[in-house]
């Protein structure tokens, strides 16, 4: 059996108290009065009336095509790319900084002079010197 504050409601929504058969009256004069009845039944008509007035725009529903779009068939904003373009180009000038930075110059003689000694047993001690 169906619980009776569901029935009473469901009076309130579908009856007004002179509407209501000998039992109903008989079941709802139980728990309440004529005029609490009326009460509720008025609030669950006026409740009805504001409920039927408020629309809502509800787009219809579309059906998602199971085909995935191309990465680069996607739109991004403006704002993102120029983001994007900026990030990249402040990277770059911070790594040339950085390699410029943590390069050592290797000096370099525009001058060659003959610095090497001849092989002779005057200018090395004979236990190197090797004949052969």
């Amino acid at each position: 059996m169906e619980n009776f504050e569901d029935r009473l409601f469901e009076l309130f929504s579908q009856k007004s108290f002179k509407e209501l058969t000998l039992e109903e009256k008989k079941e709802v004069l139980k728990v309440m009065t004529q005029q609490e009845y009326q009460e509720n039944y008025q609030m669950v008509h006026e409740f009805k009336n504001v409920n039927d007035g408020i629309s809502m725009a509800i787009p219809p529903l579309e059906p998602k095509s199971h085909k995935k779009a191309l990465f680069l068939e996607q739109s991004i904003p403006i704002y993102k790319a120029a983001a994007a373009i900026v990030i990249g180009v402040l990277l770059s000038i911070s790594v040339q900084f950085f390699v410029t930075q943590n390069s050592k110059e290797i000096p370099i003689k525009q001058e060659v002079t003959k610095q090497s000694t001849p092989l002779s047993e005057e200018n090395y001690p004979k236990g190197l010197v090797v004949n052969l």
